[in-house]
């Protein structure tokens, strides 16, 4: 063990029901690892890994809820760990995917990679004002978020 490993901590969740929470969005979103490329299904597990290690620690969680009008969607909440002083938004969460977000992701600056995953994000969020918040989001809290938008590209 390294002298900078970070201290062991309870699980808040089980490792087994953060795998079923993992495998409801690989069943809903139809990620197929076994028909990946090499490199595709080895960044697609990398991303599984990390979100199941959040889910864990009780920084994630993938559930159904009921969103509106649309009913019941599996939705992803990233519980935020480092609030900036001015933000009072202490979740955000995500409905799932629809066409138009993909849409949302090209109209500025499709160029840039970051700029695609926080216009998908920020599309996705249904937390009143988290759209606003992705941006601000520090440390290790935008990291969850990449690996989340990720799955989603």
């Amino acid at each position: 063990m390294s002298k900078y490993s970070l201290p062991k901590k309870d699980p808040a969740v089980s490792e087994e029901n953060a795998h079923s929470q993992i495998m409801q969005l690989v069943d809903r979103y139809n990620i197929d690892v076994d028909n990946m490329g090499k490199e595709k299904r080895e960044a697609t597990e990398q991303a599984l890994d990390y979100l199941l290690t959040e889910i864990v620690k009780g920084h994630v969680s993938i559930e159904e809820k009921e969103v509106g009008k649309s009913g019941r969607e599996l939705c992803v909440t990233i519980y935020i760990q480092n609030r900036s002083p001015e933000s009072n938004i202490e979740e955000l969460t995500f409905r799932e995917m629809r066409g138009r977000d993909h849409v949302k992701m090209s109209e500025k600056g499709n160029d840039n990679q970051y700029k695609k995953m926080h216009n998908l994000l920020s599309s996705m969020c249904i937390t009143p004002n988290g759209q606003h918040a992705i941006g601000q989001l520090r440390s290790a809290d935008a990291s969850t978020a990449e690996w989340l938008s990720t799955l989603f590209l």
